[in-house]
């Protein structure tokens, strides 16, 4: 990297254009800072661009390992303040469930920006940054589900970046007056239910919550098709719900409520400014609005000390749902959770990893995780079947990340994601043009400000895109071959249907847990599995004209059985093994007091 010269330059945090200075040279913090749409601003402005640091993969493993001892120091210390703040005498598993993945994501996006920032100090030495001032209570997020909104957004991150830099006190900060008065995220998505079916639903469950008993298994999000959720509930002689959450209650932050500090040493100064900023930061949920959300999730109508509680996600972003699992638990119901995408774990991720420290149990699509021993194989949950067209098109889906990084994983998140899709061009650039006409491109709904339908007309201008609108069982219906980029759930759920599937990435920026290695290698072998976009087009033009019997040869055949008995088992006993997988789980806790 370049060392800028001695000049008065600007370190340039987010994409908010008001801190960009006139004229001056200008320090991008990262690629999230410069949007495509926005090219024609940035472009003719002198500037550098800091790398991302967990490009170097190393750099990742070594930062995790730091990250993970981290929030082991942290946690039982803010489980602690809580309580006394709170009057309870919660366990801190109690307390992991509840708030273990915001705490998680927030102290790896402080240590990614804290990371960035102080390298840019050190390589560029800008004079100056441009801090705007904003309602801070605006910033403070009500709930998990709110905070996954802020983050993903220019105006939190700016704000973030802005405390760590008066903090680090190595660069001048020149504050202006603005109030931003819009979010600048993308939306939350609901998915919402036509009328009649939700009135149904309702109708139904209030039939149901008279019979419902105080030791019933309670089954939320467990990505089973709602008539097998039923006949799993009638296995269990229960009365048989679709339970559902609700919205977190709005609570404004109160700054008497804010005014303490995590107790514990601090080895750095990063960890000292965790400190300091942690509790302006918790979500009110777990603060000012802690005693409205338990009262709220105790009136859902649940049963009170269920034996059992099993969801596949419901354990993450809904505070709702993670406040009462976490008080059941205590009362020693058992928490069994359902593989969220599936697939061969990452090598890396922190989600994941949270998700067995809460269970009690852990029900996987195949048997290629069981070297965890939480692990139990039932078979792939959300398993579908459809027919494939031979005179169909080619489909592409894309990945969609966030510009700014939140998570630790060993797959394509911030910056990496310009590699990505630098990827995924020169792979349709290489196709014959008749084949690229046959091509739909399937993009995620979330955009993030990629303003990616906008690259793909500029370089393509003729491309068919679908943003992400259709549904995505509709368009594998409509396809001859699906190209699959990334490591989660499609390509599983196309092996699984026995659908004509091509996966391509850089192993560079996806890695997968070592144990698979040899599965994907011999997906290589066979021409399912690509390390480059050269060689995933190359295969795809010499197959394009009878892809049916490339894969329904003996050899293409074989090994797609064996992946998926590893790592998505379309097994049409799923429901039957998650009955005997529960009824194990509840064995298994027999001598729990209930």
């Amino acid at each position: 990297m370049t060392q800028k010269s001695t000049k008065k330059s600007f370190l340039v945090t987010t994409a908010l254009e008001e801190t960009w200075g006139v004229d001056e040279e200008v320090i991008f913090l990262g690629e999230w800072c410069k949007l495509y749409d926005r090219s024609h601003i940035w472009e003719t402005r002198q500037h550098y661009t800091l790398t991302y640091n967990w490009d170097d993969r190393s750099q990742l493993y070594s930062d995790s390992e730091y990250l993970r001892n981290l929030y082991e120091k942290i946690l039982p210390i803010l489980s602690a303040k809580l309580n006394e703040i709170h009057g309870t005498s919660h366990t801190d598993r109690y307390w992991r469930i509840l708030l273990g993945v915001w705490l998680g994501f927030f102290l790896q996006i402080l240590f990614q920006r804290w990371s960035s920032i102080t390298n840019a100090t050190k390589i560029f030495q800008p004079t100056d940054t441009i801090l705007l001032t904003d309602k801070v209570n605006c910033l403070i997020p009500n709930d998990m589900t709110d905070f996954v909104n802020k983050m993903v957004g220019d105006r939190w991150n700016h704000y973030i970046c802005g405390r760590i830099l008066q903090y680090q006190g190595k660069v001048n900060c020149v504050y202006l007056d603005r109030d931003i008065d819009s979010e600048d995220t993308n939306p939350h998505i609901e998915k919402s239910l036509g009328t009649i079916k939700t009135f149904l639903l309702k109708t139904w469950n209030l039939c149901m919550t008279p019979f419902v008993k105080s030791k019933d298994l309670f089954f939320i999000s467990t990505y089973l098709p709602p008539i097998d959720e039923l006949k799993l509930s009638l296995r269990f002689r229960q009365a048989p719900k679709f339970n559902k959450s609700a919205p977190v209650p709005q609570t404004i932050s109160i700054d008497e409520w804010r005014r303490w500090h995590l107790d514990n040493s601090c080895r750095t100064e990063f960890e000292s400014f965790i400190r300091e900023i942690l509790p302006s930061q918790i979500p009110t949920a777990y603060l000012e609005g802690y005693n409205h959300l338990i009262k709220q999730s105790n009136s859902m109508g649940w049963p009170e000390r269920p034996k059992l509680i099993f969801t596949s996600n419901s354990h993450i972003y809904d505070d709702l749902v993670k406040s009462w699992i976490a008080s059941k638990v205590e009362l020693c119901s058992s928490l069994v959770l359902g593989q969220h995408g599936g697939g061969s774990f990452h090598a890396l991720n922190f989600q994941v990893e949270h998700e067995f420290d809460i269970c009690d149990r852990y029900l996987s699509p195949g048997e290629g995780n069981t070297w965890q021993p939480k692990v139990i194989d039932v078979g792939q949950l959300f398993a579908r079947k459809w027919e494939s067209n031979s005179e169909g098109i080619g489909l592409l889906i894309l990945l969609g990340v966030p510009r700014y990084s939140y998570c630790i994983t060993s797959t394509v998140q911030s910056d990496d994601f310009k590699h990505y899709l630098a990827a995924q061009m020169r792979f349709m650039a290489l196709l014959p043009s008749s084949i690229q006409d046959s091509f739909l491109v399937r993009l995620r709904r979330e955009d993030y400000r990629w303003n990616m339908r906008k690259r793909w007309h500029d370089r393509f201008p003729n491309q068919v895109i679908d943003d992400g609108k259709q549904k995505i069982h509709n368009l594998y219906a409509r396809s001859k071959i699906i190209v699959c980029t990334y490591a989660a759930t499609t390509f599983n759920e196309t092996m699984a249907a026995n659908a004509p599937t091509v996966i391509f990435w850089d192993p560079k920026y996806q890695q997968l847990h070592e144990s698979s290695t040899p599965y994907f290698d011999e997906l290589s072998r066979v021409g399912v599995f690509h390390e480059t976009p050269e060689s995933a087009a190359a295969h795809i033009s010499m197959i394009w004209d009878n892809i049916d019997a490339w894969w329904e040869s003996v050899d293409v055949q074989n090994i797609r059985k064996l992946y998926c008995h590893r790592y998505a088992n379309g097994s049409a006993k799923v429901l039957e093994n998650v009955g005997d997988a529960l009824c194990k789980v509840l064995a298994e806790s027999g001598d729990k007091k209930l």
